[in-house]
């Protein structure tokens, strides 16, 4: 469903500033938070939306499979809300068992670790992991995907790896909230606590764009608030957008949109409930990337 046109200078993914997709895998790598762990004793980094990472002495591996000694650089990227997920466009659909299914989010994270230029892989131990959580859910599963720059991401069940949501198997630094979702990670890739909700009634829709706005320099996100879930998008017709799978009726969805052309910026935001079959009309406005940062963190 998804393809792309080059329509000379100012317009589509040759523009000036690139793909938008590029922009938006740039903003993960900018967004990564570093710190230095003694790959010897090991250690616990913390981030600042609260996740916590626990690496057990020895933990690291180099390309040959050696224990690692000395610093280690550890990178963590945290999406734990829809305006962080939509901000780096990574969508929590998962695989199950063929079928692709919007997931209820407990928050994504990436950990990589490098030594110098290289990058580390984890010992059999793998790392411990603490998500924050103000309502743990005791549902919640972790998901993986390997993919570190897909466009679309697509989650599939750890059933190896179980979660404890007691918050109190593990004591340590403290958190901005009194409970986790907790377990053990077993290589760097990209997590994501979560589940598939079960939605009784679901159903396809669709955002619709200006006829003139190209559709290779715009993207479209559908979030749903309460499920803390964000579904990526595909194309119908030039400026028919629809929802890459079927979303829930009755619940609350924020239709964001943002579209480039060269420099400037349009974005769009519409808060509807889901109706069967529904079209969502989408009027943009002019924008900046700082305010519709901002926008996305009201979400």
């Amino acid at each position: 469903m998804l393809s792309g046109c080059h329509k000379g200078t100012g317009i589509g993914p040759g523009a000036q500033g690139g793909d938008l997709n590029a922009l938006f895998e740039q903003r993960v790598e900018n967004a990564a938070q570093t710190f230095t762990v003694n790959a010897t004793t090991g250690g616990v980094i913390t981030g600042e939306d609260g996740v916590q990472v626990l690496f057990g002495p020895g933990a690291f591996r180099n390309s040959a499979g050696q224990v690692v000694s000395g610093p280690v650089q550890v990178k963590l990227v945290e999406a734990l809300a829809i305006g962080d997920m939509i901000r780096f466009n990574k969508q929590t659909v998962g695989n199950d068992n063929g079928i692709l299914r919007l997931l209820r989010s407990g928050g994504e994270i990436r950990v990589t670790a490098t030594q110098g230029q290289e990058q580390l892989e984890l010992g059999p131990q793998g790392m411990r992991v603490n998500v924050p959580t103000a309502q743990p859910d005791p549902n919640m599963q972790v998901f993986l995907s390997n993919g570190m720059t897909e466009q679309n991401m697509i989650w599939s069940l750890a059933d190896s790896i179980a979660v404890d949501t007691t918050g109190t198997g593990w004591t340590g630094e403290p958190g901005p909230t009194p409970f986790y979702y907790q377990f053990t990670a077993p290589s760097f890739q990209w997590i994501n606590c979560d589940y598939f909700a079960g939605f009784s009634n679901t159903s396809i829709c669709r955002a619709t764009t200006p006829l003139d706005m190209p559709r290779d320099s715009t993207m479209i996100w559908f979030a749903f608030p309460s499920e803390n879930a964000v579904m990526g998008s595909g194309w119908q017709d030039p400026n028919i957008y629809l929802t890459y799978q079927v979303v829930p009726i009755g619940f609350q969805m924020i239709v964001v949109g943002l579209s480039r052309n060269g420099t400037d910026y349009q974005s769009a935001f519409s808060t509807v409930t889901v109706t069967p079959d529904m079209t969502i009309p989408l009027t943009f406005q002019p924008t900046t990337l700082a305010d519709f940062e901002t926008a996305l963190d009201g979400l």
